[in-house]
């Protein structure tokens, strides 16, 4: 298993995400959103956690989960990422998931 660098919920990351969180009503959520995507990713080498704003469309943004993983092939990529989203329902209320993203980044360091 790799060693995960993490920078999600860091004191100054949670400084930076937590009043979007708040404003959005998923702040009780992060850890459990967090502790879920690690056990769904245990070999990540890096866990970060941001607000992605949509450049597209006006006050649209998301709390993004950016995960890197050494390597996965096609099948795994689509089945981690189905396990993710089906663990964001399992953490956080249905209306409120919309809010989370997970971006997941293969063969990065």
């Amino acid at each position: 298993m790799s060693t995960t660098s993490t920078e999600s919920l860091t004191p100054s990351r949670l400084a930076e995400v937590l009043p979007f969180a708040r404003k959005h009503g998923v702040d009780a959520y992060l850890y459990a959103v967090e502790k879920m995507t690690r056990r769904i990713f245990p070999d990540a080498t890096r866990i970060s956690l941001f607000i992605e704003e949509d450049p597209e469309v006006a006050n649209d943004a998301h709390l993004v989960f950016e995960v890197v993983v050494p390597d996965l092939e096609p099948d795994q990529y689509v089945e981690a990422k189905w396990r993710w989203s089906q663990g964001l329902f399992e953490v956080c209320p249905a209306p409120l998931v919309c809010l989370f993203r997970c971006r997941l980044r293969v063969g990065e360091p």
